[in-house]
């Protein structure tokens, strides 16, 4: 054992909590922030005598355990982080590295489970002050963990109090069901779809209408399914007259006429997409088209299969293996 892991347990021994300097450091500058940020805010004012400390709370309890038998049986355990001044007064305090805004916060609370402690912990409290029942002050101190540690205190609205409390009583029945049965199931064996968030799309529209650099041009946005597909087929070209690299892309015009590309002459009949190719083109002209029709025109986009290579879409092929072999090619009959 070595000088470090016999000094964390003589501390440990001892009921102190080993730390190393730089992270104590770290810690007592928190500290003395949030305390000077809650001396600012009226509501956390009381917390704190500054005549008897400049970096801690002052007025209540801290870390008061709660062990209580909930409805249904479960015995539940919970941890106060500060109670007081007044007895039904309740903080929880909460480190983190996402922005304090009103948005994330509402959104981290109930992503990471907060709003479930706070539905769990008023039971709790519920369960041991019923004289109290309804009368207890719910308040979160959130603390930014990096420099210049930010503090902002929340109050649950009605509406997440109510929410919390549904939650919580899912989480209890739950817990009661798993236990009485000593069955644990997890997520379902089942192929799942995860779409974007209604909030998620709400903030980028308005990012759209208020950022003048959000531009989106509606001609690239469309159903796949409104493509024409081409399926993949090799094609009776030597590998000593192009790679499947070097192809390049042309253009039609506004007309949609005359600049098509020319694959006509060198895929199968059935392998083409329904749009009119025209032969003239050199054997180099496939794999893309640039249409420069100003409307939202898609059907000349042609969406292939998957490629024959993994990677053959960087190198400007969607039908080709890169480098190809002469074994690799299947000749025409």
């Amino acid at each position: 054992m070595g000088g470090k892991e016999l000094r964390a347990d003589l501390a440990r021994a001892e009921r102190l909590t080993p730390i190393l300097t730089k992270q104590l450091r770290d810690a007592e500058k928190m500290a003395s922030a949030t305390v000077r940020r809650l001396l600012e805010t009226e509501e956390a004012r009381g917390l704190i005598d500054p005549t008897v400390a400049e970096s801690s709370l002052t007025e209540g309890r801290a870390e008061r355990v709660m062990i209580w038998r909930d409805i249904g049986g479960p015995l539940c355990r919970g941890l106060i982080d500060w109670h007081g001044p007044a007895l039904t007064d309740v903080w929880d305090i909460k480190t983190t590295g996402v922005s304090l805004d009103d948005d994330t916060l509402s959104k981290w609370i109930i992503n990471i489970g907060h709003d479930v402690q706070l539905g769990l912990y008023r039971r709790g409290l519920h369960a041991l002050f019923s004289e109290l029942a309804g009368r207890f002050r719910w308040r979160w101190i959130f603390v930014e963990d990096a420099a210049p540690f930010e503090v902002r205190v929340i109050e649950p609205t009605p509406g997440m109090l109510d929410l919390a409390d549904r939650r919580a009583a899912l989480a209890i029945e739950k817990w009661r069901r798993c236990l009485e049965a000593d069955r644990w199931p997890g997520y379902p064996p089942v192929n799942s779809q995860i779409g974007a968030p209604d909030w998620a799309v709400e903030r980028q529209l308005r990012i759209e209408m208020e950022d003048d650099d959000a531009i989106v041009d509606l001609a690239f946005m469309g159903d796949a399914a409104d493509i024409d597909r081409v399926r993949q087929e090799f094609v009776d070209v030597s590998p000593a007259e192009q790679t499947a690299a070097g192809r390049a892309a042309c253009a039609i015009d506004a007309n949609r006429n005359s600049q098509a590309l020319g694959v006509e002459g060198l895929l199968k009949a059935d392998d083409a997409s329904r749009f009119e190719i025209a032969p003239e083109e050199g054997a180099h002209d496939r794999c893309m088209i640039i249409d420069d029709v100003q409307s939202a025109i898609l059907d000349p986009v042609a969406q292939r299969n998957h490629a024959a290579h993994p990677h053959s879409l960087l190198l400007r092929s969607g039908d080709l293996v890169p480098n190809p072999r002469p074994e690799n090619v299947r000749k025409r009959p």
